[in-house]
C-alpha cells in the first residue's frame, strides 16, 4: 500500500495541542521529518519482536510484543502481525477484525479503542522506555495512526502521556494524567484517515524520571471531540498505531538515511546526513543478536557542515553468526559525547527453495522443503500452459518443513508446484496427475 502525506488541500497541516505542560504537537508530511541521529528510547518501536504470535481468535494481545503492555489487562490494546494466518485472523495483517491496513513499516502494528458512543471505554498501549527521561532535556515524540475501516467515529484527542510509574485506570479504563508530567493531545484536527498512516509528532521538556510512554485518549466522553466519518458501522473510534519513537531533541547530526546490504565484497553500509555540528566520527557497531554490540570500524565525520554528506563502510560478516547482522552508528563529537542511531538488520541472500515429493496418493501429494527462516510462502499449482489452478498461503518454520497438497480436483496431466517467498527465494516441483 502506498502511503500518502497528510495535507489540508495542498498545504501541510500543523496542529497546536493543548497540554498540561508547554509543547508543540504537529501533524507533518513525512518528507519534512528527518530521522535524528539518536537512539530511540522506545524498544520494539514498530512491534516486530514478538514473544509469540497473536491469537487468531482473540484480541488484547499487545503484551505479545516485546516491551509493550497495557496499564492493566482490561485496558490493553491489540497486536496485529502477518504471522496470524489461520481464520478468522482477528489480529492478522493486512486484513483483520477491525479493517484492512498494511503496516507503516515491517510486519505488525498495534491497535486501541479511544471512544465509544454509548459509554465510557478506553484502551491504551504502554511502552517501558529503555531509560528514564532526564529533567530539563528536550525530547521529540513521533508515532503513526490510521483509523480502522469498520469504525464510523474519529476523534481529535489522540495523544501520548509520559509517566514515572504505571498509571491506574479509572472507570471505563480512563487514565487521568498527573499535571506534573507531559501530556500530548490533538485539539485541532480530527484523525480520520482510513487509507494512509498519519504521522503525529511533538516536542517537550522532561520533568525527569518519566519511564513509561502511554498512547491513547486521556479525556472523558464529555470533553472528547468526535465526529462521524461517514463510513463504517461500529460505534467506536479505533486506531491502528505503528512506528513509535522518542528521542532527545537538538542533536548534532541530522541523519536521513541508514541502510545495509550484502555485496560481493561484504556487507555495505551507507548513510547520509543533512547537517553536522562538531561531528568527530561515526563508529560502526555490529551484533549477531540485536542486543550485544561490538565495534566494527570507524569513519571520520565532516566536523561542521550544513551540506549533505554521504558515507559508506564495507564490513565482513561475523564467522559465528547465521548471516543476519545488526548494525548501529555511534556518532561522537569532539567533546567526547556520543549518541546512537536506530538499529538496522541486514539479511543474507536467501538460497532457492528445494522441493521434493515424499509421498503421493490419488488425491494428495506431500512435499518437503527447507526454509532458512520463519516465512509466509505462497504455494501455486500451474498446468503446462502456465495457467494457475490453485493458490494457498502457507507458514513455513525455520528448518525442515512438510506440506500436504490437495490434487483431487485436478484432471490427469502434468503440473508444477511453485513455492514463492521472495524473488530470490522460490522453488518448483514437477509432478504428473494420473487417472
Amino acid at each position: 500500500m502506498v502511503k500518502e502525506n497528510f495535507l489540508l488541500g495542498n498545504i501541510p497541516l500543523f496542529v497546536t495541542f493543548t497540554t498540561m505542560k508547554k509543547f508543540i504537537f504537529s501533524i507533518l508530511p513525512l518528507f519534512f521529518m528527518s530521522v535524528l541521529m539518536a537512539q530511540n528510547l522506545v524498544p520494539n518501536a514498530s512491534f516486530e519482536s514478538l514473544s509469540s504470535c497473536p491469537c487468531n481468535t482473540c484480541t488484547g494481545n499487545i503484551g505479545n510484543a516485546t516491551g509493550w503492555a497495557g496499564p492493566t489487562p482490561a485496558t490493553c490494546g491489540d497486536l496485529f502481525n502477518t504471522c496470524v494466518v489461520s481464520a478468522p485472523a482477528l489480529e492478522g495483517v493486512p486484513a483483520n477484525g477491525f479493517g484492512n491496513q498494511s503496516p507503516n513499516t515491517g510486519n505488525g502494528y498495534a491497535g486501541i479503542s479511544t471512544y465509544c458512543e454509548t459509554g465510557l471505554y478506553r484502551e491504551y498501549i504502554m511502552s517501558t522506555l529503555s531509560s528514564a527521561l532526564v529533567a530539563g532535556t528536550s525530547y521529540d515524540i513521533i508515532f503513526h495512526a490510521s483509523l480502522g475501516d469498520l469504525y464510523r467515529d474519529g476523534i481529535k484527542e489522540l495523544g501520548a502521556y509520559l509517566s514515572p510509574s504505571i498509571p491506574t485506570p479509572g472507570v471505563g479504563g480512563l487514565i487521568t494524567p498527573s499535571g506534573s508530567y507531559p501530556l500530548f493531545e490533538n485539539s485541532s484536527a480530527y484523525v480520520t484517515d482510513k487509507t494512509n498512516w498519519v504521522q503525529l509528532s511533538g516536542s517537550f521538556t522532561a520533568t525527569g524520571g518519566e519511564q513509561y510512554l502511554i498512547i491513547g485518549n486521556f479525556r472523558n466522553d464529555a470533553s472528547t471531540s468526535w465526529t462521524n466519518v461517514g463510513s463504517g458501522s461500529s460505534i467506536y473510534a479505533y486506531y491502528y498505531i505503528d512506528d513509535v519513537s522518542l528521542i532527545p531533541s537538538f542533536l548534532p547530526v541530522s541523519l536521513i538515511d541508514f541502510e545495509g546490504h550484502y555485496t560481493g565484497s561484504g556487507i555495505r553500509l551507507s548513510w547520509e546526513t543533512l547537517s553536522e555540528t562538531n561531528n568527530d566520527y561515526f563508529g560502526i557497531e555490529r551484533s549477531i543478536n540485536g542486543s550485544l554490540f561490538e565495534s566494527a570500524g570507524k569513519v571520520a565525520g565532516a566536523g561542521n557542515s550544513t551540506s549533505p554528506h554521504h558515507y559508506s563502510y564495507i564490513d565482513s560478516p561475523p564467522a559465528n553468526g547465521s548471516g543476519h547482522v545488526y548494525y548501529r552508528l555511534k556518532q561522537s563529537d569532539f567533546n567526547g559525547h556520543a549518541v546512537y542511531s536506530r538499529i538496522i538488520e541486514v539479511q543474507p541472500p536467501q538460497a532457492p527453495l528445494t522441493l521434493k515429493m515424499i509421498a503421493a496418493s490419488p488425491g494428495e501429494i506431500k512435499i518437503a522443503f527447507y526454509a532458512e527462516t520463519f516465512a509466509t510462502l505462497t504455494l501455486n499449482i500451474t498446468g503446462m500452459t502456465g495457467q494457475k489452478t490453485s493458490s494457498v498461503i502457507i507458514q513455513a518454520t525455520e528448518g525442515n518443513n512438510e506440506q500436504s497438497v490437495n490434487t483431487a480436483f485436478l484432471v490427469p496431466g502434468v503440473y508444477f508446484i511453485q513455492l514463492h517467498g521472495s524473488s530470490s527465494n522460490s522453488g518448483v516441483l514437477k509432478f504428473v496427475k494420473e487417472k
